[in-house]
């Protein structure tokens, strides 16, 4: 009953959202941990394929099926920016309980794996 309400609740907002709105940005805090995300974004692609979603994240949650799901839930017309605060050297002065490294192979190895298309748009900002 509860997922349900949650669910009515996102899917109302997305409804009112998409009659105004051709994009839709999903960013603040960390979006990834949001347990509905994909099927927020799978409901949005459905009422509109032609919706324009961007997603800012810093890449440090979720497991390499989770990225592989959520690239198949995006609507062709998406962005997903990966912001890493700061370099290799300098990374873990910003985050805790990440690695550098480590979300640069996830990443190589995502578009690799799961031969995501060339339509899935993926930048990598890296701030000092």
């Amino acid at each position: 009953v509860e997922f349900q309400r949650k669910q009515d609740i996102v899917q109302n907002w997305i409804n009112s959202m998409l009659d105004k709105n051709p994009v839709v940005i999903i960013n603040g805090g960390e979006p990834t941990i949001n347990n509905y995300l994909l099927e927020m974004c799978s409901y949005t692609k459905e009422i509109n394929p032609d919706i324009c979603i961007t997603i800012n994240t810093n890449a440090s949650t979720r497991t390499t099926q989770w990225w592989a799901d959520l690239a198949r839930a995006l609507p062709k017309n998406h962005t997903v920016y990966f912001a890493l605060d700061g370099l290799e050297d300098t990374h873990h002065l910003y985050r805790q309980d990440t690695d550098f490294n480590k979300i640069i192979e996830k990443e190589k190895k995502n578009l690799n794996k799961f031969k995501i298309p060339k339509t899935v748009k993926i930048q990598i900002f890296f701030i000092r």
